[in-house]
């Protein structure tokens, strides 16, 4: 998967998944469950639901920027033009933004009389629509890992749980493996859940900065 493979890995994850762990204050938390209490949890592992929320991340930002870019339109766009603006704010330092915005179009268009507004807004939408199938393609990714890491495990709680109702000689034994699943359960689906809302707030945030210059350029260009 393109973006969420950022993460793979890394210490930050760890790092998210063990400062959730410590922030959870309701009993519910895998640690807090007994060895040896005679009932099972009522609340599957799997079901809980993280009060983590998701956050913009650099990395699946730029590699979100890097996925528009590989698909980007032939000819002058909204991309070229942003490209162009950057050029031009090395060249005529002290420009406000607009001004530079009106620049590089204006540069664009006499270079190409096709190039308009109605080019640059429609080319926006075109980035703002890729980058959303980006989102559900990526979240699919994630459901897939969730069955096999979050899914399938949890299905092994289930049958663990029977067997505890029916041999009692070994109930105690098959506590302690619900109680360590769980916990791999717990750390896995917090670290999935995170990657998911990070992965929706970037989207959000590239598609908030999209429709953003799409009305600032409605607004400024002729």
């Amino acid at each position: 998967m393109l973006i969420s493979a950022v993460f793979t890995g890394t210490d930050e994850e760890e790092t998210k998944a063990k400062k959730v762990k410590e922030d959870e204050t309701t009993p519910l938390t895998p640690s807090t469950v007994s060895a040896v209490t005679e009932e099972v949890e009522e609340v599957p592992v799997a079901n809980r639901i993280s009060a983590h929320i998701g956050e913009t991340n650099v990395k699946m930002f730029n590699t979100l920027g890097e996925i528009l870019d590989e698909q980007k339109l032939t000819g002058p766009d909204y991309l070229k033009l942003k490209q162009a603006t950057e050029i031009l704010k090395g060249v005529l330092p002290g420009n406000s933004e607009d001004d530079l915005l009106k620049a590089a179009f204006a540069t664009m268009r006499a270079n190409d009389s096709t190039f308009t507004k109605k080019v640059v807004s429609d080319s926006i939408d075109y980035y703002v629509k890729i980058a959303r199938e980006t989102l559900n393609k990526e979240i699919g990714g994630l459901e897939k890992e969730r069955k096999d890491r979050v899914d399938a495990p949890a299905n092994e709680v289930f049958k663990l749980n029977a067997e505890i109702g029916e041999l009692s000689a070994q109930i105690e034994n098959k506590k302690l493996q619900v109680q360590n699943i769980n916990d791999a359960i717990f750390k896995e689906k917090t670290l999935l859940d995170q990657r998911e809302k990070d992965l929706t707030a970037t989207v959000d945030g590239m598609v908030a900065s999209l429709l953003k210059d799409k009305d600032k350029l409605n607004n400024i260009l002729n």
